[in-house]
Formats: structure tokens, sequence, C-alpha cells
């Protein structure tokens, strides 16, 4: 786990590593940059759906989501696009280079 001793967040202040804390400072980051597009990774898939997307949503984005292929894990990738400067035609996920290179190469 993330918060036990020794890990990641094991150094910080419980108060700024809490997701009830440390997704809306990210939030407002991000749209301060005032950016067209955004691409995030590692985004937790429950996070995704309960906060980033709505959230960025209401800011005018609109985008898509994957999780990490053939993984035991709960993260991935998002990418979004300012809806008053981009239409999103197609959303599809890929493989990622060494799964697809292995694939390729039959190795």
């Amino acid at each position: 786990h993330w918060d036990d001793p020794g890990g990641v967040h094991s150094f910080c202040d419980p108060a700024l590593t809490a997701a009830a804390n440390r997704l809306p400072a990210l939030l407002d980051e991000l749209l301060r940059v005032d950016a067209d597009v955004l691409c995030l990774q590692e985004v937790d898939a429950v996070f995704w759906e309960t906060f980033w997307r709505p959230q960025l949503e209401l800011a005018g984005y609109a985008g898509a989501y994957a999780r990490k292929v053939g993984e035991q894990s709960q993260e991935g990738c998002a990418v979004v696009v300012r809806r008053s400067r981009f239409d999103i035609v197609e959303a599809r996920s890929v493989l990622p280079m060494k799964r697809l290179a292995r694939r390729l190469c039959n190795c």
C-alpha cells in the first residue's frame, strides 16, 4: 500500500496525499494550465469515473480513458480535449509497444 512505511507516500503528510485533498489540487493545477489537450497517466479507474471525468466535463473537456492492458492494475491513461476546440470522432485503445512487438515477432 502506498501509505505503508517505506511506501511512496510514507514520507509525505497524509493530509497532502489523501485523495480528497490531492485530486482537487491536481485538477486546479491542470485547469490553470488552460490547455486544449490533456494527457493523464496512472489514473485510477474509480477516480476517473467518480472525479476526473465529471470534473473535466464541467470544465468543458471531453475525453477517453483506457485501463492498462493485461495487468492486475486499476490504473490507466486518459486523453481529454477542450470541446470548444475539438470533436472526438473516435477513441480506441492500442497495445503498448512492448506487447505489440512481442506479438509481431512471436517472441
